[in-house]
């Protein structure tokens, strides 16, 4: 074993080590930021379902109370009653007030509407069979009598009828102020009460609102989600201190984890309520709680799992490139020469071209002279105008008019190539074949700004080029004697006589030898190298001279003052004017580098051939006629082949499910040479059906590329395409219009069918204009409404009530209740509400 590089491996291994412990801990850190995010996210939405409770249970009370005092408060009705009492066993009398009262116990579903003296007699009921009232209601109606108010009775067990009441008395006044009855609207907490508590906003399976009452034990008061008949019933004893509602008879509120009725682990809202004094525990299962939690766990798993494996990854990557140094200092230096060459020919491409900028939105901005020229147009008339109206081209060989230059240079973000074969017409409809660029322009904080249109006259090019090819041969020798041109070349030029004597030298060959050109002037060669290598280089030039035939793509070593080095040199024959051989002429160039690479490149080459074979994704290659040329082990695994070997030789079109896909995959290879994440179905060696992305590059008809397998992608999408449609389903059918909107409520992204029944226009006008729903708002009550929407911003929830004029000119009383929608960073993303028609009951109290 070699041991010399072991601490170095040793250093690694730590590093990898550390650098994993690391991720574990930042992923243990994140997974307990994560359950306290959910648990205190969960808590929010608890306190939000028990501020919507609260204000639903104020609001039921409120209407009752309202509905009650219209009646009780009404003349007509106690001059009735007056007449009544004076006359008890006028049956007609009875039968009017009972046809009074009906309507509003048909439209109100009250339980029973009962009428009283003032002691609380029982003189006659909507709803016959009633007899004798309890002691606790006849309290009440006292109450309501000696304090000439509404008097609320709070849920009661009533052991007379052996049921639970909720009743509203109002005491009846004549002219005098005298109280003379009582009238009381009996509810059944069953039908109109506990139902209002059992609806949720919220998706949930185990949420739930409970009214509890404290005396000599815990009492609930309402009946449970997950029980049935516990209504003055269900009692815990004040010992099961885990329970939220034996804290709450301790005086503990807000936000408490414990156990519940059924002994369940859950996490709960408490709070105190007044007129009537009730305590609401609002709570939610644990288990639902940690549903969530597990789906967030596997997220941060296979994140600090893809971490490590990447900084493994990473560090054996490091680990390679180590050896590929020199390798990577000569691809540099090739990149810079590169560089300067294509500096060099954008420059000499751009002479005389026409060029127009513009702003974002397509509108001229410049056009230089040559621009003006081709277009027709002077940058005093363009500016302004749209680019398509100014730089108007078309394809040469389709006729089909160019409009998105625009958009190709802004999505590629370079300078890109427009189009081939393309025509500009000028303003004279004068046509003209043009070549054209277009680049992006960047402001200081790397914002586009706008784009650049370089193009030129492509006859005016073609003539350019035809007279430099027919001046090439022309100025061929008299070019060559030109001193800089000499200089600027990067490699040995050298000229020599019949003697083995140097005439000339350029720049590059005289710095090599750490001296001046002047210096080899008539210096014969066995002066500078060593006799052998002098002798061996005069053989060569001699026998140039001789044949007068040039020697090319000699390959020999080149001694130098910082040692040997290899060239590639050519000779050609060195002749006068008469053309008599004089001599030779030679140019070399620097390969000792290249040589370098060369032996590099052998030795990487199996590295790079390891790298695809345990790729993660399938890579394969084969011709257009379909045959399998090869594959990797990913791609056999993909197919579930018994080995890579398994699929060479094969067709390609029948791995297709439906062999129309390969067609037309071929077919636009042929179109745009590179096709990429093209979905399609495959069939595996054992039959199953797989879903794939398929990329390839065509080059010499042979298609390499890459397949990605989504099945299980797909599966999650459709999952998610379900759920999705379920809300939908969920929220079209509800009563009231439930919007969502962009954070400054710019845009109204979602609203349910149920907006064209309240507000009388389409979905579509609604989304059409953000601001419509002001708009309709009754002019007296727009403050109210924008008042609400300021306080939205400054609490992040509002309410408010006002009407709105629909376009039949129907006036419409809205309840309008909406929200900031947070992720789960507390960073705003939406806003949400829902708006309830409360017109009948504004009508009913007014």
């Amino acid at each position: 074993m070699n041991t010399r590089f072991l601490p170095k491996k040793t250093n690694l291994i730590i590093s990898v080590a550390l650098l994993c412990l690391v991720i574990i801990i930042t992923g243990f850190v994140y997974y307990n930021y994560e359950q306290n995010s959910i648990v205190n996210n969960k808590y929010k939405e608890l306190k939000n379902v028990s501020d919507f409770k609260s204000q639903q249970l104020y609001s039921f009370i409120k209407e009752q109370k309202a509905t009650l005092k219209i009646v009780s408060s009404s003349t007509f009705f106690a001059n009735g009653i007056k007449e009544f009492l004076h006359s008890p066993s006028d049956v007609n009398l009875k039968i009017d007030i009972v046809d009074r009262l009906k309507p509003i116990f048909e439209e109100q579903k009250f339980e029973n509407i009962i009428l009283t003296d003032e002691t609380g007699k029982l003189l006659l009921a909507v709803k016959p069979g009633i007899k004798d009232l309890s002691e606790f209601t006849i309290s009440k109606i006292k109450q309501a009598a000696a304090t000439e108010k509404i008097v609320f009775s709070d849920l009661y067990f009533c052991n007379l009828h052996n049921e639970i009441h909720l009743d509203f008395i109002a005491p009846i006044v004549d002219e005098q102020s005298k109280v003379i009855a009582a009238l009381i609207f009996r509810i059944n907490p069953e039908e109109e009460f506990f139902p209002l508590l059992q609806y949720y906003p919220e998706s949930s399976i185990s949420l739930e609102t409970i009214l509890r009452k404290d005396e000599d034990s815990v009492l609930f008061i309402s009946e449970t989600r997950f029980g049935s008949n516990t209504a003055f019933k269900l009692k815990i004893p004040l010992t099961r201190k885990e329970v939220p509602a034996v804290q709450a008879v301790m005086g503990n509120l807000g936000q408490f984890e414990g156990k519940d009725y059924r002994g369940v682990k859950v996490l709960s809202d408490i709070r105190k309520l007044t007129d009537p004094e009730w305590i609401m525990i609002t709570k939610i299962d644990k288990s639902e709680i940690n549903a969530e939690l597990l789906e967030k766990t596997y997220y941060i798993l296979a994140i600090c799992l893809g971490l490590i494996f990447t900084v493994s990854l990473g560090f054996v990557w490091f680990y390679n490139q180590r050896q590929k140094n020199i390798y990577e200092e000569l691809y540099r230096k090739e990149k810079e020469i590169g560089q300067h060459q294509e500096r060099f020919k954008v420059t000499m491409e751009s002479l005389g071209e026409g060029i127009i900028t513009t702003d974002v939105n397509g509108k001229i901005r410049y056009l230089n002279l040559k621009a003006e020229k081709l277009t027709g147009w002077n940058l005093r008339e363009a500016k302004g105008r749209m680019l398509s109206e100014i730089y108007h081209v078309k394809n040469e060989e389709t006729g089909q008019i160019e409009n998105n230059i625009l958009d190709k240079v802004i999505k590629h973000g370079i300078v890109k190539e427009l189009a081939n074969h393309t025509i500009l017409i000028s303003r004279e409809g004068k046509e003209i074949p043009v070549m054209d660029t277009g680049a992006p322009i960047f402001n200081t904080d790397g914002s586009v700004n706008g784009i650049v249109i370089t193009f030129h006259d492509e006859a005016e090019k073609r003539a350019q080029q035809k007279l430099i090819k027919d001046n090439e041969e022309k100025y061929r020798f008299l070019s060559a004697q030109f001193e800089a041109i000499l200089d600027h070349i990067p490699g040995l030029v050298f000229y020599k006589d019949t003697k083995n004597n140097f005439i000339r030298v350029n720049r590059y060959f005289a710095e090599a030898n750490k001296t001046t050109k002047e210096a080899f002037e008539n210096k014969n060669c066995a002066d500078i190298y060593p006799k052998e290598i002098a002798d061996k280089y005069y053989e060569d030039d001699l026998s140039i001279i001789n044949s007068g035939v040039a020697e090319l793509n000699i390959e020999e070593p080149w001694l130098t003052e910082t040692g040997a080095r290899w060239v590639n040199t050519n000779k050609i024959p060195f002749v006068d004017n008469e053309g008599n051989i004089i001599g030779i002429i030679g140019l070399s160039f620097d390969i000792t580098e290249r040589k370098k690479v060369e032996k590099e490149l052998l030795t990487s080459e199996g590295k790079y051939r390891d790298l695809i074979e345990n790729a993660t994704v399938g890579v394969y290659s084969s011709n257009l006629k379909g045959e399998v040329l090869f594959v990797n082990k990913r791609f056999a695994d993909i197919l579930e082949a018994e080995s890579p070997e398994e699929l060479k030789n094969s067709a390609a079109i029948v791995l297709y499910k439906n062999p129309e896909d390969r067609n037309r995959f071929i077919r636009l290879l042929k179109e745009n040479g590179i096709v990429t994440n093209f979905e399609t179905e495959l069939i595996t060696r054992k039959g199953n059906t797989i879903s794939t992305l398929v990329s390839a590059k065509l080059e010499e008809e042979i298609l390499t590329g890459m397949v990605l397998d989504i099945t299980e992608l797909k599966k999650v999408q459709d999952k998610l395409s379900e759920s999705i449609n379920r809300f939908n389903r969920l929220v079209s059918k509800l009563n009231d219009v439930v919007w969502t909107a962009s954070i400054d409520s710019s845009e109204i992204t979602d609203v349910n069918d149920s907006l064209e029944d309240i507000y009388g226009i389409t979905i579509d006008e609604f989304k059409a204009n953000p601001k419509l729903w002001i708009e309709m708002v009754h002019p007296d009550d727009r403050e109210i409404a924008e008042a609400s929407s300021k306080e939205l911003y400054e609490k992040g929830q509002a309410s408010a009530e006002y009407r709105i004029v629909k376009p039949d000119g129907t006036v419409t009383w809205l309840f309008d209740r909406k929200s900031i929608i947070y992720d789960d960073n507390e960073k705003p993303i939406s806003i949400g509400g829902i708006a309830k028609d409360i017109t009948e009951c504004k009508l009913a109290v007014e």
